[in-house]
């Protein structure tokens, strides 16, 4: 099916988001500073082209030292034919090992180790 528009909810969201940011000067400078990395690293650009498909974002707050801040993308919000985008993106086999097997796989060995990847689900290379 075809996409339907998505600039209007997208920029109405964008307008609620900067009204809370603008009551909260650290939450404004640390998305500020989030998404400045994020075109830095090229995972994001100026939309140009007609017909662009615009995924709203928003601000999630942690208790974390490492990363208070985590900026969402809401891939599931509708766009004026009703459908998200995720609504449109075939869904494949899962790509993680069942959890069963991985937790029988730490009794094999005396030592274990786990790693934390930043910035995994943005951009691999």
């Amino acid at each position: 099916s075809s996409f339907g528009l998505s600039k209007e909810i997208a920029i109405k969201r964008w307008y609620n988001l900067e009204r809370k940011l603008r009551r909260e000067p650290k939450l404004y400078a640390a998305y500020q500073s989030f998404l400045t990395e994020y075109l830095r690293l090229g995972h994001m650009k100026l939309a140009t082209v007609p017909g662009t498909y615009y995924i709203p974002h928003f601000a999630v707050l942690r208790d974390s030292l490492s990363s208070p801040l985590r900026v969402v993308f809401d891939a599931s919000c509708k766009d004026t034919s009703g459908l998200s985008l995720n609504d449109r993106l075939h869904t494949g086999p899962p790509l993680q090992k069942d959890i069963g097997e991985v937790v029988s796989l730490f009794r094999l060995n005396a030592v274990a180790i786990t790693a934390d990847i930043k910035q995994m689900y943005r951009q691999i290379k």
